[in-house]
């Protein structure tokens, strides 16, 4: 019976010393819109809690800055991805943006009755 207690102590001993596993911070950036012209500069809102960053545009081009600028000379669906944190323990985010020649709005026409 002692036998059960000293070991029941001592599983609980153990499970109590073990240290949570921290949660690291994501990355997360936003756009303002998902749809751009060639040639216009898009801006970065970053949030993430992160102090170590590597942008990936989907073009060639990267940037180790908080809020990079870029603008894409090419038409097509480009793919930013954001790793955050140390090389260890790194973060991915990856978000779409479509880029093209022209922007084609939409018209409500509302009729009155």
């Amino acid at each position: 019976m002692k036998a059960y207690l000293l070991l029941s102590l001592f599983f609980i001993c153990l499970l109590f010393s073990c240290n949570p596993e921290e949660t690291l911070p994501l990355p997360e950036f936003s756009l303002q819109d998902d749809y751009y012209l060639i040639g216009v500069f898009l801006t970065f809102n970053n949030v993430s809690q992160e102090t170590n960053y590597q942008w990936d545009f989907g073009n060639g081009q990267t940037s180790d800055l908080r809020e990079p600028y870029i603008a894409y000379t090419e038409p097509g669906l480009h793919t930013i991805t954001l790793t955050g944190g140390s090389t260890a323990q790194a973060r991915v985010l990856q978000q779409e943006v479509k880029i093209g020649h022209c922007k084609i709005y939409e018209i409500h026409l509302f009729s009155f009755i």
